[in-house]
């Protein structure tokens, strides 16, 4: 079975209204997060980046979506195998017993 290394970056960048925001992008350069508050300073950010990566790395994930009343949801797949599916691998969605995904799309958070 092929997997997909997981790899990408925070980004700090000079926010319009002045101070820094940071934003998270996978290796292919999409935006998967960005922050909607403005750091006055770089160290600020830089703190706001490793909160992101600790509630990130050990937070849980709750189903608020419609339908649902904030239940638990149990992760499937680990990152490699989330990543392959994002991307449309044939040879790990047959591995997998699972025919292509068409029509999904990349969520998009915003802090």
């Amino acid at each position: 079975m092929e997997q997909t290394a997981m790899s990408g970056q925070f980004e700090v960048f000079s926010s319009p209204d002045g101070g820094y925001r940071f934003r998270l992008v996978d290796s292919s350069g999409t935006t998967w997060a960005t922050s909607s508050e403005t750091f006055a300073t770089k160290r600020a950010v830089a703190a706001a980046i490793a909160l992101v990566r600790e509630i990130a790395g050990t937070g849980l994930v709750r189903d608020q979506s419609t339908g649902h009343s904030g239940e638990q949801m149990q992760p499937r797949f680990r990152a490699t195998q989330a990543a392959a599916i994002r991307n449309g691998s044939s040879n790990f969605l047959s591995g997998a017993g699972l025919s292509r995904l068409s029509g999904h799309s990349s969520v998009r958070a915003h802090m």
